[in-house]
């Protein structure tokens, strides 16, 4: 289960983006999909959209999900997409106006005449660049940039080619090397949401436990670069 996937926003509709979504529905975007009146969902990634037109899904099984198989939806029925992007779980409802099996399933979504937000964040994200080691769900170590942190989570980015293993929900970790007297942190969260950005993946994490004394240190060591 990830943030995604308990938030009700079609039920609960909150502020309304501006009609031009494509800064939001970007190529690489996790989102999780639902069928009503089925409760399940399934994984999928934004392929890219059309403005005021169409949005593509692909929407093929994978490791942690069945992919839209599993539902069919068909053309005419209205699904419900969910998706977290810097702290902020979006949602919207919309029909299928086309559907391809070959050469992998895709949705083509009619593009959607709102978008629903409701901030998930409760804590200031303290901006920064460091390097960190990411550590994946089968142990493999890559090289990573912390973007930002708070208490609740952070957001990293890493080369599309360090991507397995990080998928939405995955459990992950993070080493971050600080100078004495800090020393070495290791935090530990799961993966809510992955965009690609470039030739980076960037991947919004939440924390397992809440680093308050980590924030402090960082805290103190970039105040010395304003």
């Amino acid at each position: 289960m990830t943030v995604q996937q308990d938030i009700e926003l079609a039920k609960q509709p909150q502020d309304a983006e501006p009609s031009d979504f494509s800064p939001i529905l970007t190529g690489g975007l996790k989102v999780f999909v639902q069928v009503p009146p089925y409760e399940a969902r399934f994984e999928a990634s934004i392929l890219g959209c059309v403005a005021q037109e169409y949005v593509i899904v692909r929407a093929a099984a994978s490791g942690k999900s069945p992919g839209v198989a599993s539902l069919a939806p068909r053309v005419g029925d209205k699904l419900i997409v969910r998706f977290l992007v810097d702290g902020v779980a979006y949602g919207f409802v919309t029909p299928v106006i086309h559907s391809g099996a070959l050469p992998e399933p895709l949705l083509f979504l009619h593009y959607p005449e709102r978008i629903d937000r409701v901030s998930v964040r409760q804590h200031r994200r303290l901006p920064c660049r460091l390097p960190c080691t990411l550590v994946g769900s089968t142990g493999e170590k890559n090289i990573a940039l912390l973007l930002d942190i708070s208490e609740q989570g952070a957001k990293i980015a890493y080369p599309e080619s360090n991507a397995q293993g990080c998928d939405a929900g995955t459990a992950i970790g993070l080493d971050l090397p600080l100078p004495a007297p800090f020393g070495m942190q290791s935090l530990h969260g799961r993966v809510v949401s992955v965009s690609q950005q470039g030739r980076a993946l960037v991947a919004g994490v939440m924390f397992d436990d809440s680093y308050t004394d980590l924030l402090s240190s960082l805290y103190s060591i970039l105040s010395l670069m304003t």
